[in-house]
């Protein structure tokens, strides 16, 4: 062991006024004794103050005891082995030219032993990334790459470790940073010497990504399926977009996707027959694209023979209800019950037509989307117990509601109640009875609407937008202010506009479990010049199939239940609710419900459900989809003899993808931490030269700073304590 004294030598100018200090302090000192009438008590007061002085002096000198210890041990070395899923991408160059996949790379090197020669100096290891990562996580069998616990585990695994090669790509996409270990590696003197496996540059592809698609759909309803398309080609390229369907007659779409770019497509599919139906969308494969296994997407739709049974309310029989009615009357997945209240007359009567408003919570469950046309509050037309039946079943049911104002403006009667704040705009208080036109006025779409599927009359978001500005125009549209906070506007008035901007006049939200509409123009029935029905039948059919939509994923004789997201991934929490009605078809206020899981293991599980208080029958309740594949939710309420069974398939979520460039910023940092070197596949050699050149040995070094221990201050406080006793004895001022 060796030991010297380490101290902070101060500046030449700093010693100088030291010493000048000292040199004075000792000449007065000096002075003083020499004149005294006492010589031995000034001498060692003299002493004392010296001593005081070289105690102060060295402490400001931060004097260290440095003791330096060789250890010598048998030193280890580990081989890293990155095996994950990225390291399949195909983009390693070899010597005579040919391209391999990273992990053949890496194979290669792992069967030659590049590290022979290290052989003699180190006990080498060699660790696969696969062996060292624990798959037991929150989301199940979600494969993916967590370099930080694969860097911990070979640190925690041998107490020697010297250095460690690390052959990887440097993808992360789990766990923490890996910056985080390396840290750690270098407080214990291990240094990392990553090797980058793979391009840092994107391989020439074509991939498609984000597919949305709904999970169920009705006969006869569209269907829109959107997706992207990632081009990572260098060139510009036309293609088309293959909706490979069950029935035949596969859909085709022409795109173009800019060299590089990024570019957001959709694709409408009409179900035509029910059933469970196996889809795929499908891009060609370029000539010099080097993945081809991502250029489809499987999904499934349900396909259901279902009808939906609507309530349409209105006032007068103005022409907007009239053909609105007659729109619904003659689709055939469209049952209509109606309500023509005539103020001051006798109500509408005839096929279709009921003579009260539903009266209770049984009958208004019934409906799946509710029209209010140009009615109010009062004055015989509805009850604020009406409203709550109306709000209840929106919220609670999932029910949709649409608002579809006139010039009466009885719907302002509406803004104080429950569904004045339900409704998606505020109303205009100074115009009442609306606006009136000597021409035309047209509703413009905005770019939320341009490929809304409530407002999709052409298969191009683009064409619609041309297609609704071309559609007759209205001569009436409602007093409105704005919409509110958290609604999507899908049109505004072409020319009007206030301190908002121009008016909203198609307008949607949600509202509770079910969503709301509003249009505020009573001209939609003027769409049908000179096309007929092709685009008002369209609409109003789109309309109800898309409110309708959350009660109908899956609902059985006296059980409703629908859930969110409707399309899970793999580590979602799934959201779902159970409306539950008695024998007599009212919502069960009494009784047992409950809930079971089984999961793609064949595990089962009980489900927790929370009641919702309101007398609507409603339970609600949550699981979380840790692996991909098929849910079985049964919700069953044995005291009135109901049972319901769902299948909920959740998505397998990619975190681990072909394809992307290696990371190099991630392994330089890991390099840079641990003290070690950072190299491509063409320098394995210069790392093994480096590797041998590090010592073997490990020098412990302890610091005993004098200058800060506690016993040593104490010293000075009592050498300064004896002198000031000593100047007081004596008589010293």
């Amino acid at each position: 062991m060796e030991t010297h004294w380490d101290i902070q030598a101060p500046t030449l100018i700093g010693s100088c006024v030291a010493g000048a200090i000292l040199l004075l302090a000792f000449s007065v000192a000096y002075l003083n004794w020499h004149r005294g009438h006492h010589p031995r008590k000034d001498a060692i007061l003299l002493l004392l103050r010296l001593i005081i002085l070289v105690m102060i002096g060295v402490t400001l000198l931060r004097p260290e005891l440095v003791s330096r210890k060789r250890i010598i041990h048998d030193p280890e070395l580990v081989v890293l082995v990155d095996d994950t899923e990225s390291m399949t991408t195909k983009d390693v160059l070899t010597p005579n030219a040919s391209v391999v996949s990273r992990k053949d790379w890496v194979g290669n090197q792992v069967k030659d032993e590049f590290w022979k020669p290290l052989a003699e100096t180190y006990g080498v290891r060699v660790e696969m990334m696969s062996d060292l990562i624990d798959k037991t996580d929150d989301v199940g069998d979600q494969t993916g790459t967590d370099l930080n616990t694969a860097l911990t585990a070979v640190s925690q695994r041998h107490g020697r470790l010297r250095a460690v090669i690390l052959l990887s790509d440097g993808d992360w996409n789990m766990g923490g940073s890996p910056l985080s270990a390396a840290t750690d590696m270098c407080l214990n003197h291990t240094h990392v010497y990553p090797v980058a496996v793979g391009s840092d540059d994107y391989l020439p592809d074509l991939e498609i990504l984000g597919l949305k698609a709904p999970a169920f759909s009705i006969i006869g309803e569209t269907v829109l399926i959107t997706f992207r398309v990632q081009s990572r080609l260098k060139k510009d390229i036309r293609t088309m977009i293959t909706l490979n369907s069950p029935f035949g007659g596969d859909l085709k779409k022409d795109v173009f996707i800019p060299a590089g770019h990024l570019i957001n497509e959709q694709v409408l599919w009409k179900t035509t027959r029910a059933g469970a139906h196996d889809l795929s969308l499908s891009i060609p494969v370029e000539d010099d694209e080097t993945i081809t296994t991502n250029n489809e997407r499987k999904f499934s739709i349900s396909v259901r023979q279902e009808v939906l049974n609507v309530l349409l309310i209105d006032s007068m029989p103005r022409w907007e209800y009239r053909y609105l009615r007659n729109a619904l009357m003659r689709d055939p997945g469209v049952s209509v019950k109606t309500l023509l209240m005539h103020p001051g007359l006798k109500r509408g009567d005839g096929r279709g037509y009921i003579k009260d408003f539903p009266s209770g919570k049984d009958a208004i469950s019934e409906f799946d989307v509710i029209f209010l046309g140009d009615v109010g509050l009062g004055d015989g037309e509805l009850s604020k117990e009406q409203l709550d039946l109306i709000r209840g079943v929106v919220e609670k049911q999932g029910s949709g509601l649409v608002f579809l104002p006139g010039a009466r403006g009885r719907q302002h009667t509406l803004a104080p109640s429950v569904l004045g704040e339900m409704m998606p705009v505020e109303l205009d208080p100074g115009h009442r009875t609306g606006f009136s036109f000597r021409t035309p006025s047209k509703m413009n779409l905005t770019r939320t609407g341009a490929d809304h599927l409530l407002t999709l009359l052409t298969r191009s978001p683009a064409g619609n937008y041309t297609l609704w500005k071309n559609l007759p125009g209205f001569y009436w549209s409602a007093g409105v202010l704005r919409a509110k906070p958290g609604a999507d506007v899908l049109a505004v008035h072409g020319s009007q506009r206030n301190q908002w901007g121009r008016l909203p006049l198609l307008v949607t939200q949600k509202a509770g479990n079910g969503n709301v509409l509003f249009l505020g123009t009573d001209s939609a029935w003027r769409w049908r010049r000179g096309v007929e029905d092709r685009y008002h039948y369209r609409f109003w059919g789109q309309v109800v199939r898309w409110m309708a939509h959350p009660r109908h994923l899956s609902h059985k004789d006296g059980i409703r239940v629908f859930y969110t997201p409707e399309n899970p991934e793999q580590g979602n929490t799934v959201n779902f609710q159970a409306t539950v009605f008695d024998g007599n078809g009212f919502p069960l206020t009494d009784g047992t419900v409950s809930a079971s899981l089984i999961r793609p293991t064949k595990k089962s599980e009980h489900l927790a459900l929370t009641k919702i208080e309101g007398g609507w029958g409603v339970y609600t309740g949550s699981f979380v989809a840790r692996k991909a594949g098929k849910y079985n939710l049964v919700v069953q309420a044995p005291d009135v003899g109901h049972r319901i069974e769902t299948d909920i398939l959740a998505a397998g979520k990619t975190v681990e993808r072909i394809g992307l460039p290696a990371r190099y910023g991630t392994l330089k940092d890991i390099a840079r931490i641990t003290k070690g070197a950072f190299a491509t596949t063409d320098e394995l050699e210069a790392v093994i030269q480096q590797v041998q050149a590090l010592p073997t040995d490990d020098i412990l070094v302890t610091r005993f700073p004098l200058w800060s221990q506690w016993w040593w201050g104490g010293c000075i406080l009592f050498v300064m304590v004896v002198f000031w006793v000593f100047r007081k004895l004596w008589g010293h001022i």
